[in-house]
Parts: structure tokens; sequence; C-alpha cells
């Protein structure tokens, strides 16, 4: 019989990145549910779902999109650390590691 080898550390960000995604799904269904509630009860027109609809999508597919940018920028900044990056990496509150390289990701 042979034994899995987990590594705790992987395991508990793995298990927390879950939760936290879990949580993020409900806090967005009952924003949702508040707004539908919202529309009905203010009896808006036909269209006001789709345009609900179609405004969350903008907003998802634009956070998307910075996060995606800050990523690349980081990505980018590991090999030269720059004043840029410097000031990119403390307004993240990204740390060096103890021998002063830059964040891995």
């Amino acid at each position: 019989m042979s034994t899995i080898n987990i590594d705790q550390d992987s395991f508990f960000d793995s298990l927390i990145l879950f939760i936290k995604g879990s949580m993020i799904f409900v806090v967005s269904q009952a924003w949702n549910s508040a707004v539908q509630d919202l529309i009905t009860r203010c009896q808006l027109n036909e269209y006001s779902r789709f345009v609900y609809a179609l405004l969350v999508t903008f907003a998802a597919v634009y956070i998307l999109k910075m996060i995606s940018n800050i990523k690349r920028i980081i990505d980018n900044c590991q090999s030269s650390l720059s004043a840029k990056c410097k000031n990119l990496f403390h307004l993240l509150g990204i740390k060096k590691d103890n021998k002063g390289n830059p964040p891995t990701f």
C-alpha cells in the first residue's frame, strides 16, 4: 500500500483559495438576487434585466483584464527590479524574499 505525501502549505493554500471562491460566489448570488428584486419592485421595462446582465458582463471583463495586466507587469518586473517595479510591489504589498530576490508567483 502506498502513501500519498501532501504538502501542508499547498493544501491549505488550495483550501483557502477554494473557500474564497465559494464565498465570492455566495456574495455574487446575494447581490444578483437583490438587484433582480429591485428591478421587479420598481417595475422597470422589459429590457432592464438585459441591461443589467450587460453591465455586469462588461464590469467582469474589465476587472479580469486589469488583473491580467497587473500579473503581466509583475511577471515582467521579476527579471529586473526597476524603480517603477519597486513602487508597484510596494503598492501591492509584495515583499522580496529573505535573500533580497524578486518575488516569485
